[in-house]
């Protein structure tokens, strides 16, 4: 896909997430990383769009929250866990080219399934960013995606194995066409 942007990156569903290592069993496999600090550092750096995570000890958490916010983050943060979700500020449709990213969904996908999937990215404009990551399992798998800055390679990866789709979500945002779980 003819579409980039610097909150989008195929590190941000295998980093942030730990999915794909989990899934593979971790196949002594270490990145040396702890996921929510990189969440975190990521989405403080503007390296994504949205995530949510913990620090622990709380008054860590407290300084990022504070820092966070003064730089001008979206946060909402929960006392009672002492984890956050967080992303940058404005709406879907201020972050992103939303017109080139569904010109590129519609044309690398089925026909009627890229329509489906430009029309829906492109009516979620106006949702703010932060609204999109606390509820991101309530949104199609575009804005989802977009929303924790997974790559639309793998949500477009996502989206042609229907029947794939179901079975496996959430894991699908992050896997795209490949499953670890079937041949």
């Amino acid at each position: 896909m003819d579409w980039t942007s610097p909150l989008v990156s195929p590190w941000n569903p295998v980093l942030a997430q730990d999915l794909v290592l989990d899934k593979l069993g971790w196949c002594g496999v270490s990145w040396g990383l702890d996921w929510e600090e990189w969440t975190a550092t990521a989405i403080l750096a503007g390296h994504k769009t949205a995530g949510y995570f913990a620090l622990r000890p709380r008054s860590r958490m407290h300084a990022w929250v504070t820092h966070a916010r003064r730089a001008g983050l979206a946060v909402d943060f929960y006392l009672d866990g002492c984890w956050a979700f967080a992303a940058q500020p404005g709406t879907l449709g201020a972050a992103f080219d939303l017109s080139a990213l569904a010109t590129e969904y519609a044309r690398v996908l089925p026909p009627p399934l890229g329509r489906k999937v430009a029309g829906e990215l492109l009516e979620h404009a106006d949702v703010p960013l932060l609204t999109t990551a606390v509820h991101h399992e309530a949104y199609p798998a575009t804005v989802c995606a977009l929303a924790l800055g997974y790559p639309p390679e793998v949500t477009a990866g996502l989206l042609t194995p229907r029947r794939h789709r179901f079975p496996h979500l959430p894991d699908g945002a992050e896997f795209g066409a490949y499953c670890p779980e079937c041949d």
